[in-house]
């Protein structure tokens, strides 16, 4: 049996049932969460300062993977950052880690899209630099548009 460890946003409501419909029944889902109520650059990043705790509070469970299942706190400082947080995962709990960021960038070039349209809850300023974290991965990104948050909606 397989288990997937999950670091999602407090408010999210969302990612655990989808996980639940894709995966096998051999493969269990566990949950962290890190507190994030509003979409704003300040508070993504304030969120990924419990991140080392709350996965390592993960591996106690024997996961087998860990994933920052929050799109934006990985992308927030650019290219490559989703990458350092994978590293901080990783030392923090010896577990291998990924981003949503990450496999987003993966999925993409599996495919070979080269472009994307982008269609997000976050406001103008984390849309901008979602955008710019696509393009600096050499996928051009044409449109970029994005609905207003409203309490309730999932992060």
């Amino acid at each position: 049996m397989g288990r997937i460890g999950l670091l999602v946003p407090s408010s999210n409501t969302t990612v655990e049932p989808e996980f639940y419909r894709a995966l096998p029944r051999e493969v269990t889902l566990h949950t962290a969460r890190l507190f994030l109520t509003r979409i704003a650059p300040e508070s993504i990043l304030k969120m990924v300062e419990d991140m080392e705790t709350q996965a390592r509070l993960l591996a106690s469970a024997e996961v087998d993977v860990i994933v920052l299942a929050a799109t934006a706190p990985s992308f927030l400082k650019g290219l490559g950052y989703d990458r350092e947080l994978i590293g901080k995962i990783e030392s923090a709990t010896g577990r291998t880690a990924t981003t949503t960021s990450t496999a987003l960038i993966q999925a993409i070039q599996h495919f070979g899209a080269r472009r994307v349209v982008l269609a997000s809850a976050y406001d103008e300023k984390v849309n901008g630099i979602a955008k710019s974290f696509l393009e600096a991965s050499g996928t051009r990104v044409p449109v970029a548009a994005t609905r207003r948050y409203l309490p309730g909606n999932s992060c």
